[in-house]
Order: C-alpha cells, then sequence, then structure tokens
C-alpha cells in the first residue's frame, strides 16, 4: 500500500503544510499522482491493478483522483468523502475550524470558480472506474448527504457505483463491530475489482492532511 505525504500534510512542519492552502484537487493531487506514476514507472505496481482509497479528506482526493486522471485507477473508494467544496463550506459545523478550513479551501464568493472546478461532483462523467462510497450517517464534519449526492450524480451517468451507509456512525467510526463491517465491504470491492489475495496491497491510501 502506498501512502504518500503530499504537500499539506501534517508532521512536517507549518512551512510544508501551508503549501496545501487552496491547493486541494491541484498541487496536493498532483503529488499523489506523481507517486502513482513512479511506482507504475518502477515496475513497483501494475499499471492495470490499482485502486485510491481515503477517508474524509481522503475521501475526497480518492474522488477527485478519479476525475482528474481516470486513467490511473482500476477502482475508488472513500469513506466520508467530500464531493461538494461548495457545499462543504456552507456546511460546515463548529467542530471545525471555520478559518483555517476557508484558507485551505478559498473563501466562498471569492474563489467559486476554483471551487467548483476541484470538486469531484462537477466531473463525475469523466471517472471510468468503479466507485465503492460510504459514510457514517451521523457524520457531523463531513454531511451524508455529500455521499447521497454524489451516489445520484454517478447513477444519473451511469457509472457502476455502491452507496453504503452506516447507521448512526460518526465521520471516524466507533466501535469494532462497525470498522470490521465497513473494512469487510472494503475488502470486498477491492477484491472484485482488484482481484486476488493481494488485492488489499495494490492500493493508494488518500490520507489525511
Amino acid at each position: 500500500m502506498f501512502r504518500p505525504n503530499f504537500r499539506g500534510s501534517a508532521g512536517f512542519g507549518l512551512k510544508f503544510q501551508s503549501l496545501g492552502e487552496k491547493q486541494w484537487g491541484l498541487a496536493m493531487q498532483d503529488d499523489i499522482t506523481d507517486g502513482v506514476r513512479w511506482l507504475i514507472d518502477s515496475g513497483v505496481a501494475d499499471p492495470d491493478r490499482i485502486c485510491i482509497f481515503g477517508a474524509s479528506y481522503g475521501g475526497y482526493a480518492s474522488l477527485i483522483g478519479l476525475t482528474k486522471t481516470p486513467e490511473l485507477f482500476t477502482c475508488g473508494a472513500a469513506l466520508g468523502g467530500i464531493s461538494d467544496l461548495a457545499e462543504q463550506l456552507a456546511t460546515t459545523s463548529a467542530i471545525l475550524d471555520q478559518e483555517a478550513f476557508i484558507r485551505r479551501l478559498g473563501r466562498p464568493g471569492v474563489d467559486p470558480s476554483r471551487i467548483e472546478e476541484t470538486s469531484p461532483l462537477t466531473h463525475v462523467s469523466r471517472i471510468r472506474a468503479p466507485v465503492f462510497l460510504a459514510h457514517g450517517t451521523e457524520d457531523r464534519i463531513v454531511r451524508s448527504t455529500q455521499s447521497e449526492e454524489m451516489a445520484r450524480a454517478l447513477a444519473a451517468a451511469g457509472k457502476p457505483h455502491h452507496l453504503f451507509m452506516i447507521e448512526g456512525q460518526p465521520n471516524a467510526l466507533v466501535g469494532e463491530a462497525e470498522r470490521i463491517r465497513f473494512y469487510r465491504n472494503l475488502e470486498a470491492f477491492f477484491h472484485r475489482h482488484l482481484g486476488g489475495a493481494g488485492a488489499a496491497r495494490q492500493a493508494v491510501s488518500a490520507t489525511k492532511p
């Protein structure tokens, strides 16, 4: 499994983290893309068996990856993923630092075109790979309507997908039983589209910044 520390990731100093400001779907995503292409060029990864997966921001990175570089991925999965950045900015809860979030994405009314252009929902037609969407119904950080709206758009575009709603769960899954249930479904998705016992190892994990 490939887990890149793309620009904007925490743990590498404030300067490195600040490089991710207003770069969702842009330079931050390019870092993931460059890493995947390096793995392919180096012979480490099979270009016909690569899946991208992440949770919350990572779910967003998975979905934008499927639209921005659809040729790279055999499948994609998102847990609590953001599909519409404008909607996320409009519904950001008190749990999050509103101004810090605006620094990362941009301010509504100031950067509307870039925000729309870097929203996966805008580019559903570009997706080629099957998509697995999972979301906790009690997620207060990224509302479950984000995945529901993405699923409707995928259905309207005739794109293969599966929506897995997890009742009573927040942004980070709570409880061993629910986590096991989710990861069993995710593993089955990987196995179905990547095949073989090593399916889960041939995945790109887009972690949170």
